[in-house]
């Protein structure tokens, strides 16, 4: 919006002087120029304001996005950690293969019978 364009008008409009009067409504003449570009600012803006609602409800909905893949990440990296805890344990207990079936079932699930 141009501003010197606004000032204009509002000093040219404010106060005008009164062209007729109908039913109690004071008339005054007004250049329609003046008239087509406070409509179109006014388009501009309305325009303006309903692309912001839609940034701000993309904007809400990318946190929430984010909020749940923060979950999930973090869902993710206890499971990793339990996974880690469960190798560390196998790997210092290698020799005993009972400790590691234990482990294995307890973080993996049953362990087949290998068939020789």
């Amino acid at each position: 919006m141009n501003n010197k364009i606004l000032a204009e008008i509002k000093e040219k409009y404010t106060n005008p002087p009164v062209a007729e009067v109908i039913d109690g409504i004071n008339y005054a003449l007004i250049d329609l120029k003046n008239l087509e570009w406070l409509i179109e600012q006014a388009q501009r803006s309305l325009y303006l304001e309903e692309r912001e609602k839609e940034i701000i409800d993309i904007n809400q909905h990318e946190t929430q996005y984010r909020q749940e893949l923060e979950s999930i990440n973090m869902e993710l990296n206890q499971q990793n950690k339990r996974y880690r805890e469960a190798l560390d344990i196998m790997l210092y207990h290698a020799d005993n293969e009972e400790i590691i079936r234990d482990v294995y079932e307890t973080f993996v699930g049953k362990v087949e019978e290998r068939q020789e």
